[in-house]
């Protein structure tokens, strides 16, 4: 075997080796690109969050108010059956 048909062997395993590095690399960053497409789907925004809480923290406030005028009607109620 001559030095050329060595080296051409050594050239053709490293093209391959390579070639599968490149490969995996490629599908790993399709796989990133299709993860950064699918971020406004899978994640909330943190401004949009903030702005639903508010909205949330709203709406349990007046049910929150709802309630203790039910409990103080009842307890008036009580009361009034009482004397």
């Amino acid at each position: 075997m001559e030095l050329s048909d060595v080296i051409l062997t050594l050239v053709g395993i490293i093209s391959a080796i390579t070639g599968g590095v490149v490969k995996a690399l490629v599908a790993d960053l399709k796989d990133v690109e299709k993860q950064i497409a699918n971020l406004p789907k899978e994640y909330v925004i943190k401004r949009d969050y903030h702005e639903e809480m508010m909205t949330y923290k709203a709406d349990v406030k007046d049910d929150i108010k709802e309630i203790k005028k039910l409990i103080g009607k009842l307890f008036d109620k009580v009361q009034g059956k009482r004397k």
